[in-house]
């Protein structure tokens, strides 16, 4: 199955509970939860992200100080993987109730390696601060099939623009959040945005594509299974193998 991005969702907090309702199509997806907060003299940071059924797990972290403004910045990247498909919902739970904002987004990957999950290069988990217009950090992947994104928290003016050649996830005011998948490694790729001057942060990673070996394993050991069982050849589309047409014998 190829690398692609199976449903989306971003919301604000409501006194430091962030609640995203993901809706997925395919079952097996890696699922991704980033969050940005701004808080006055202090961080906000995510105590937990929970959902029925699954465990989450911290990935990276970013934060800053906006020099002008006194806001202090926390980008966190949470996971998961989950099983079965439909609604997932979310609860992000932080530190403290920010002083201005936090947001969250939720976005399921599917095609996506389960096990390993994440490209294993160093540089395929940049994170990145600044004050341009141009938020960027550069990724290097190991891996060629590869589901890039970024997530960004900023207080522009404006509300951010994608890279090129990347497209949107969610956008909401303060954040944003892009994906691209590529079939070949990145070696100091750049993962973008476009806002007004401003303070920002940002987080990007790469998932990595499952294979199909494991299906087609899988299947050939229930086509096996059984006693007095008599084969010809036939060919399974799915997986492109060979594989034993199976059919019970009278015994």
């Amino acid at each position: 199955m190829v690398l692609a991005l199976d449903g989306s969702v971003q919301a604000a907090h409501s006194a430091g509970v962030i609640t995203l309702a993901l809706t997925t199509a395919i079952a097996n997806d890696v699922i991704i939860v980033g969050v940005h907060t701004q808080h006055k003299l202090a961080y906000s940071t995510v105590s937990s992200v929970t959902a029925a059924g699954v465990t989450f797990a911290k990935r990276q972290s970013v934060a800053q100080i906006d020099g002008e403004g006194g806001t202090y910045f926390d980008d966190e990247e949470w996971y998961t993987t989950w099983t079965s498909s439909g609604l997932l919902t979310i609860t992000v739970t932080l530190s403290v109730t920010p002083f201005y904002r936090a947001f969250g987004v939720a976005f399921g990957i599917s095609g996506a390696d389960t096990t390993t999950i994440f490209d294993s290069n160093a540089g395929a988990n940049p994170t990145g601060t600044g004050w341009t217009t141009d938020p960027h950090v550069h990724i290097t992947t190991s891996n060629a099939n590869d589901f890039i994104f970024g997530l960004l928290g900023t207080n522009a003016s404006t509300a951010p623009t994608v890279g090129a050649g990347y497209t949107q996830i969610q956008l909401a005011g303060f954040t944003s959040s892009e994906y691209m998948v590529v079939s070949a490694t990145q070696a100091g790729t750049t993962v973008n945005f476009t806002l007004a001057k401003a303070a920002w942060s940002m987080i990007a990673d790469a998932v990595i594509q499952g294979t199909a070996a494991g299906g087609a394993a899988q299947a050939k050991r229930r086509l096996l299974m059984g006693v007095g069982l008599q084969a010809d050849v036939w060919n399974i589309n799915k997986y492109k193998l060979k594989l034993p047409r199976l059919s019970l014998k009278t015994v």
